[in-house]
């Protein structure tokens, strides 16, 4: 399970997201991106995600690309998308 809320982190919007970031939780974490980033752009707050897959990984990979910043995370979800951006680079 996910949960997403929305609130302030250092003065700026924020999705905070707590719990696992599996498969069937990432088109609601895109919707919710989407909506929050129609009328200002929105940082994730990862610190509280235990867990993610790889169509997970994929989707964050995605927002950073897009712009979506990641404000905080684990050292978990770090190294996930390190590792992810250095096999990217290998293609």
């Amino acid at each position: 399970m996910l949960r997403i809320r929305q609130a302030r982190f250092n003065g700026e919007p924020t999705l905070f997201c707590e719990g696992k970031l599996l498969t069937p939780w990432v088109d609601e974490l895109r919707r919710a991106v989407m909506t929050a980033n129609a009328s200002v752009p929105t940082g994730l707050h990862l610190v509280d995600v235990t867990y993610v897959d790889l169509d997970g990984v994929e989707l964050l990979r995605e927002f950073q690309r897009n712009g979506v910043e990641i404000v905080a995370c684990s050292g978990f979800v770090a190294k996930l998308l390190e590792d992810a951006l250095k096999s990217a680079t290998k293609r």
